[in-house]
């Protein structure tokens, strides 16, 4: 599935290069730092708790768009955000098992946004619609304790987002920007390093990802061309129980199923952009 983003690409640079001429269309930057709150658990067949992390996550991201009118725009962005977070759960055996985990989330997004208009004619309350396909990776290492061993997995996956965003003016330089969407993910990969116990990293399909996301934010003009946005955001993930899959290791063959599970991040953001 990696041709898809490849083919976006490609359509990006090309559109930026066939645009009518003296249509001089604006290229953007944007840059932004975040901090979120994490929360993601893992369930039973009977819904029962499995283990939980939480913590802090802090990274940024970087985008570059441009603008073929004044109605519609494309953005190219690459975000990063890690951090340590708590570990709580058990071991095989049923015991009780706290660490921590490693945790990088990496997202390669191209997003195409169109201007529909005023709301109900209100002057200066605009609202749009934005789709989105966004590519994902998940880097989870599971600390050893003197309990367990450690334990990395790597997940990723690719979305198809749809959204609904407005603004509404309420300064001469101020704007309130929001944005609500839902997710549905396909190509889900998984990959978990069991060299430990002789199995290699074996890498299969887990289970289908659907999810929502919201922000809502201010925006202010510091001067032609630039602008800093503060925004607030919640997303979440649902991820379902993967089938059975068996491996070997060594002598003995075992059983390895990906739970159902939960994700949620919240989270405050900078972001800085300016038009050249």
């Amino acid at each position: 599935m990696k041709t898809i983003p490849t083919a976006f690409l490609v359509y990006f640079v090309c559109s930026i290069f066939l645009s009518e001429q003296g249509q001089a269309a604006p290229l953007f930057l944007e840059l932004g730092l975040s901090s979120e709150y994490f929360h993601y658990e893992e369930q039973n067949i009977k819904g029962q708790r499995l283990n939980r992390e939480e913590g802090l996550l802090n990274g940024g991201f970087i985008s570059f768009g441009y603008q073929p009118t004044l109605d519609t725009e494309w953005q190219l962005t690459h975000q990063r955000v890690y951090g340590e977070v708590k570990y709580s759960g058990q071991t095989q055996s049923g015991s009780s098992l706290n660490t921590k985990t490693e945790e990088k989330f990496d997202l390669f997004s191209i997003r195409f946004k169109r201007c529909l208009g005023n709301v109900y004619g209100i002057s200066g309350f605009n609202w749009y619609i934005s789709t989105a396909l966004n590519h994902r990776h998940w880097e989870r290492k599971i600390q050893p304790s003197s309990a367990a061993l450690g334990l990395n997995e790597n997940y990723s996956w690719n979305e198809l987002d749809l959204s609904i965003e407005a603004d509404y003016k309420i300064s001469e330089r101020g704007r309130m920007i929001s944005r609500v969407g839902s997710v549905l993910g396909f190509n889900e990969k998984f990959e978990v390093d069991l060299t430990a116990i002789g199995a290699s990293k074996p890498s299969f399909n887990f289970g289908q990802v659907k999810g929502q996301h919201f922000r809502l934010g201010y925006k202010y003009a510091l001067e032609t061309g630039s602008e800093i946005s503060l925004l607030a955001s919640y997303q979440y993930w649902h991820f379902d129980r993967s089938r059975t899959h068996l491996v070997n290791a060594g002598p003995r063959r075992i059983e390895l199923t990906e739970p159902e599970s939960d994700m949620h991040r919240a989270g405050l953001h900078v972001q800085f952009r300016s038009t050249f």
